[in-house]
């Protein structure tokens, strides 16, 4: 049974989403005599009750033979574990709280014995950093469960639509894992400078995305990445140009694929649409968004 803060925040949820017309999440074709690609900037984690399946969306969705995601992950959490354990764990144990700064360790060894994500000394900082998030997440009410990806991959299948992934589970863990450790402390720290607006920028975040306001919504979600050249060409420029090659090589074949990936992919420096027209490839706008929202910058501490 859901708790009484969970179903107010969920309620609250739905009456902002209904309060605002229109909402388009932001949604692109690329089109060839015998091939439609559509891309969808997804977000991952959603609380309960926003309405975003809309006509369009779900038109395009449901017109394709083939649903495309980052990564299929598997329906048995306990699948992934083996996998988990095998690249997050450390050689030896090193206390958390060693690993930031020392004017840190207090903030951190708190937020911890608060959100109680598990025990996080025998695993690597990156894993932590992750567990952190999630972990808020979830007491937030705001889960993968109720992610794009998750309702697109119920949908598929109920209709027999093959799922496939652009990478795999494995291989997005790699990226973490192929950080150095200053760039695994950066997102510890990143992980750590959320929590106390969390809310806020959740809500700010939902927003830009239902009114297809990308660039904002790119800029928020990406500014993880300030001061960290390796971050920003592991974990998002590589991965687009990736992206980009495999979908003009797509081109190349019959059919109707739907793509969903992180909305913050789509836009800015470098982004999965700068790649493809790199490629000579011109991603159409399907729906243009409402006014922009001047993003809020945040300060973050190190």
């Amino acid at each position: 049974m859901r708790s009484l803060a969970t179903l107010v925040f969920a309620l609250l949820w739905s009456l902002a989403a209904t309060a605002q017309t229109p909402l388009a999440p932001a949604l692109w074709v690329i089109r060839d005599a015998d091939t439609t690609i559509t891309l969808f900037g997804s977000i991952h984690t959603l609380p309960v009750g926003i309405r975003w399946q809309k006509p369009a969306i779900m038109r395009a969705f449901d017109a394709a033979d083939t649903l495309v995601l980052e990564a299929v992950i598997p329906d048995n959490p306990l699948a992934m574990l083996p996998t988990i354990m095998r690249l997050a764990r450390k050689d030896a144990v090193v206390p958390l709280g060693n690993r930031v700064p020392e004017n840190r360790r207090a903030e951190l060894n708190a937020a911890v014995e608060r959100l109680r994500p598990g025990p996080l000394d025998a695993y690597d900082s990156w894993y932590a950093a992750l567990e952190i998030a999630s972990t808020d997440s979830e007491r937030r009410g705001v889960s993968a469960r109720n992610g794009v990806e998750a309702v697109l991959t119920a949908r598929a299948r109920a209709r027999g639509m093959p799922v496939t992934g652009l990478e795999s589970f494995e291989q997005q863990l790699g990226f973490f894992d192929s950080l150095p450790e200053t760039d695994q402390v950066k997102l510890l720290l990143a992980a750590l400078d959320d929590l106390p607006d969390a809310d806020r920028r959740s809500r700010a975040l939902v927003d830009d995305w239902l009114n297809g306001r990308i660039d904002s919504l790119a800029t928020a979600l990406n500014d993880e990445f300030d001061g960290s050249p390796s971050l920003r060409m592991i974990l998002l420029n590589d991965r687009n140009a990736r992206w980009a090659s495999w979908i003009a090589a797509r081109m190349a074949q019959p059919g109707k694929v739907f793509i969903a990936v992180g909305a913050g992919h789509m836009a800015g420096p470098d982004s999965l649409l700068d790649k493809l027209r790199s490629l000579r490839i011109e991603p159409e706008r399907v729906n243009e968004p409402t006014r922009e929202r001047r993003p809020a910058k945040r300060k973050r501490r190190r």
